[in-house]
């Protein structure tokens, strides 16, 4: 915009230029005599890291990936087993990052999960056995009912090979 007289200037396109960026969520151009051009942003706020082999990046809430700049202190590692392509600038569905935070917020030592699109969130309980989660919907309850698996796994000394938890009025383990 610099050297370009105020009346050329099209706030949309600026607008539609500047928002077009990942990292950007809003942005607003406001045109003023004589020569002023107010910009005002709202950028992204990174929520969990996305992990795909070793290359790892940033999503927001609303599942949008962006480029990792550095390192989240405390952010959920969300681990996709699908290893689909992503870039910053798509998308990922956003109950998969809502679920993901509620599950850390039930059970802080959970640092990382995984993700697969026909299991949806899944992670590795303590006793080595995979619970599947789903795509991140109801996860309070599945995981209060997860405790109860788990106090009536112990009792009867059974060692599942995994716990299906992805439905939750027909909880499952074998």
């Amino acid at each position: 915009l610099e050297g370009m007289s105020i009346f050329w200037i099209n706030p949309a396109q600026v607008e539609a230029t500047i928002v077009s960026l990942p990292n950007i969520k809003e942005v607003s151009v406001h045109c003023g005599l004589p020569n002023r051009v107010t910009i005002e942003v709202v950028e992204r706020q990174p929520q969990v890291i996305w992990q795909q082999g070793e290359k790892r990046y940033w999503i927001d809430e609303e599942g949008t990936v962006l480029p990792a700049r550095g390192e989240l202190a405390e952010a959920t590692v969300i681990v996709d087993l699908d290893e689909r392509p992503v870039q910053p600038g798509d998308r990922v569905d956003p109950r998969v990052i809502a679920g993901a935070q509620k599950l850390r917020s039930l059970l802080p030592e959970l640092t990382t999960v995984q993700y697969a699109s026909h299991t949806g969130i899944s992670f590795q309980s303590e006793q080595g056995w995979p619970v599947y989660l789903g795509q991140g919907e109801d996860i309070e309850q599945k995981v209060a009912i997860m405790k109860a698996l788990f106090q009536e796994i112990a009792a009867k000394g059974v060692h599942p090979q995994f716990i299906d938890l992805r439905f939750k009025g027909s909880p499952y383990y074998k």
